[in-house]
């Protein structure tokens, strides 16, 4: 009988310990995978943002080549007209992703 008994204390031990181990590895896994999901989505968030705001500057862009007005500037105290000249010559397009240097 005693023998029995210290068989099954044993099984038992061997089980809980098996869990235990177990639930802390699970528990680390559905923190990386939650980290994980949370870091990617923030980065999909960010890249949302910056495509956003790179829009608005093309058009902001377009907007100041394409408006070709005279303007007044003060000059050695006195106004003068000044032709506004566009950022880019006409035949450019804005890419905010080239790396090309001039």
């Amino acid at each position: 009988m005693d023998a029995l008994k210290d068989v099954q204390n044993k099984d038992t031990k061997r089980w809980f310990h098996r869990l235990s181990l177990q639930s802390v590895f699970n528990g680390l896994a559905i923190v990386i995978i939650l980290l994980t999901t949370i870091g990617v989505t923030t980065c999909l968030f960010e890249i949302q943002r910056l495509s956003e705001t790179t829009r608005l500057l093309e058009k902001s862009f377009s907007k100041l080549q394409q408006h070709d007005s005279n303007i007044f500037a003060v000059i050695n105290g006195k106004m003068k007209s000044v032709q506004k000249r566009s950022i880019l010559p006409t035949y450019q397009k804005y890419d905010p992703l080239s790396t090309k240097e001039k």
